[in-house]
């Protein structure tokens, strides 16, 4: 079940799914510098106008999210708008390679689609092959490469589009 989370509700019930997901084993969730970044992280996500999802498989327990942002652009103004973005996506390891996270690619492909936008975009990084195959297996096109977003010995973005069919 795919539900939405509140604004309020978003640091208490997704931080350690966020945390395992997006920062991985060297994150210290315990670490008053480290959960600080990760909440500054999402508040962002927030005020950028995110919606974020999670995925429950029981009540109270979610095992992945993700975070939608849709632009639609100010009324009359054709080029601007019209776009969607994953922001964040995720799912918790034991449950991958179950389906989970294609849901939550379709769940948001539709919200797009409902808002009118002529694509729905994601990043990755260019070392993580197995995103970039979950993303193509889910509709996206491999668009560009931008090296060393995060210096010079880190890997590049990679960025992916998927066209809404209207």
């Amino acid at each position: 079940m795919i539900l939405q989370i509140e604004k309020q509700e978003i640091i208490e019930k997704l931080l350690p799914l966020f945390a395992e997901i997006e920062c991985g084993k060297k994150f210290d969730i315990k670490n008053p510098l480290h959960t600080s970044w990760l909440k500054k992280r999402l508040t962002i996500y927030i005020e950028r106008g995110a919606t974020i999802f999670a995925y429950y498989i029981e009540r109270n327990k979610p095992i992945g999210f993700t975070l939608l942002l849709i632009d639609d652009g100010p009324i009359g103004v054709p080029y601007l708008g019209q776009y969607a973005e994953i922001l964040d996506i995720g799912i918790l390891s034991e449950y991958r390679g179950k389906g989970y996270g294609s849901k939550l690619i379709k769940y948001a492909e539709v919200l797009a689609e409902k808002s009118g936008v002529y694509c729905l975009g994601i990043y990755t990084t260019e070392n993580d092959r197995d995103a970039i195959a979950f993303y193509k297996k889910n509709g996206f096109d491999l668009l560009a490469t931008i090296p060393d977003v995060h210096g010079p010995k880190a890997p590049g973005k990679v960025w992916m589009r998927k066209l809404i069919e209207k």
